[in-house]
């Protein structure tokens, strides 16, 4: 955003502090957009971005600013959204906990066919572009854990060969007969497994598992790979409906003294450096004792609940996806914690009376943050402590809005880097029990 003769212009791209030339798209009132054109004069911490796809490429915006300088805007982020949006006159927000790698840190990525519109009978593989839908082609990603460049080769050459037709780039288009959709890299220390993810099709099966077949032969490093259906035009890397699995179904991944297990369509940090200092904050802030009771909600596969258990005499876990809660109980056996439970089903609508209530209580909801009903449930319960995380800064403001109006005071927010080069931020905010 840049201000010029009373006029507010929001920029496609650029950095605090850069003079910077561009042509103006739209003026409504005295708001513009526009677009870069050129930097005419750097700014401070500016630097040279590390991949050849950086600018097109929608998966990394920060590129061009020192790792420094990303850590300090995303604390202003934070800061900012605490401020406008939770109505908080002076958020007590921490520095940002740097994330134990820049680069190849991330475990999973989720790549996407396309057809461009000129030329539907042609296909490409690899992350949106910044802005739009066209998709740009990648042959390595720099931020990705896995070797993903023999995988996208192999995995574009079996696709092309196929004869089929990717999912087309143009939203307008509604799939008109794509077949091509997603490719989904995750990797772990011990696990490579990829996911194919492609519209319904009469000959689906038969392609999906000669397309496997092939890219595990090719590609010796995979442990697993599966085929899944998606009918649903919403652009989500979400299989509907599983049909075939080679090599090994289960991911594990080790977070501290955990060794945790999860299945592909599970949700689990893509940050596994990071996810450990999360996890070790959540601890530290918590101020667990050996008498107490922790609840864990949207627990997913467990991981807090049972990092978190050996300090208390019972943690409850509440997660929607019932695969989630049965991976999360199978976690607590594998990793000899009993005291531990886990509840399928929407937090919304848990018979949260049938349980002890917690003295401490950790929230980790999606994106979207807390449903109002459970914000309103959290107040009911009161518990000592709340820890609430969240990935989005202006939602997780709304949620301390919330609970700071029904009793809880803002102790302090510690952010921490899950998302190098990004403009994403994850925060665990900690709520004391005012009344």
């Amino acid at each position: 955003m840049a201000r010029l003769d009373g006029r507010v212009f929001f920029l496609d791209h650029a950095l605090p502090g850069q003079v910077v030339q561009v042509c103006v798209s739209a003026v409504k009132g005295r708001f513009a957009e526009a677009r870069t054109v050129e930097v005419l004069r750097e700014a401070p911490g500016q630097a040279s971005p590390f991949c050849a796809h950086f600018g097109h490429c929608g998966g990394c915006d920060w590129q061009d600013l020192d790792y420094a300088g990303q850590l300090h805007w995303k604390r202003q982020l934070v800061t900012d959204a605490l401020k406008r949006v939770g109505r908080l006159e002076h958020p007590p927000v921490r520095p940002v906990l740097p994330s134990p790698l820049q680069r190849h840190f991330r475990n999973k990525m989720e790549f996407a066919f396309g057809a461009p519109a000129e030329t539907p009978k042609a296909l490409r593989l690899g992350l949106r572009q910044r802005a739009g839908h066209t998709i740009v082609e990648i042959g390595d990603c720099p931020i990705a854990a896995a070797p993903v460049d023999e995988i996208l080769t192999v995995a574009r050459r079996l696709a092309l060969a196929s004869g089929l037709p990717a999912w087309p780039e143009n939203p307008k288009m509604k799939g008109q007969n794509g077949f091509w959709r997603f490719l989904v890299v995750r990797a772990t220390e011990e696990c490579l497994h990829v996911q194919c993810i492609t519209a319904p099709h009469p000959r689906a099966k038969i392609v999906g598992h000669a397309f496997l077949e092939t890219l595990l032969a090719e590609v010796p490093k995979i442990t697993g790979a599966s085929h899944s259906l998606r009918a649903s035009p919403a652009p989500i890397a979400y299989g509907e409906k599983s049909l075939t699995s080679l090599g090994e179904e289960t991911l594990y991944e080790r977070i501290g003294p955990l060794r945790l297990a999860h299945d592909p369509d599970v949700f689990f940090q893509t940050n596994s450096g990071a996810t450990l200092i999360l996890y070790e904050e959540i601890r530290r802030l918590a101020a667990l004792a050996p008498d107490q009771t922790l609840w864990d909600l949207y627990s997913g596969v467990g991981g807090i609940a049972l990092f978190l258990a050996p300090s208390v005499r019972q943690a409850i876990g509440f997660e929607i996806s019932a695969a989630g809660c049965s991976m999360a109980e199978k976690n607590s056996e594998g990793n000899s914690v009993p005291n531990c439970r886990f509840l399928a089903g929407d937090v919304r609508h848990a018979p949260m009376a049938d349980f002890p209530r917690p003295d401490v209580l950790v929230a980790d909801p999606p994106r979207a943050g807390l449903h109002p009903d459970v914000a309103a449930a959290l107040l009911r319960l009161r518990p000592r402590r709340i820890l609430h995380i969240g990935c989005d800064p202006a939602t997780q403001a709304r949620d301390m809005h919330a609970l700071t109006a029904g009793g809880y005071c803002l102790a302090l927010v510690q952010p921490i880097d899950m998302f190098p080069h990004a403009a994403h931020v994850e925060s665990v905010a900690l709520l004391e029990n005012a009344i």
